[in-house]
């Protein structure tokens, strides 16, 4: 296994969805994300301004995303992580 760490760009959002939707589908949360809702969630993320959206990637296969970010504070530049999901069978 070769994983690596990448911009989350427009060619790695539906890949991206498909970690959101099955991080989010087990308990405690059992969330019923649809691939559109998922879609349209990280589609917004990578268009918003200073947003900083990353995906862990297998190959081509998508194992985890991390979405925040970037704010100015007096100390400098922090990242606000907003969202963090791993596919269930690729987490520990």
């Amino acid at each position: 296994m070769s994983v690596r760490i990448e911009r989350l760009v427009e060619d790695h959002i539906e890949r991206g969805a498909h970690v959101l939707m099955s991080a989010y589908a087990r308990p405690p949360w059992n969330e019923d994300w649809s691939l559109q809702a998922a879609i349209e969630n990280l589609t917004y993320v990578v268009e918003t301004p200073r947003s900083l959206a990353l995906i862990a990637l297998d190959g081509e296969d998508a194992l985890g995303i991390a979405l925040g970010i970037r704010q100015r504070r007096p100390a400098g530049t922090v990242i606000y992580l907003d969202e963090l999901s791993v596919l269930p069978d690729r987490q520990g």
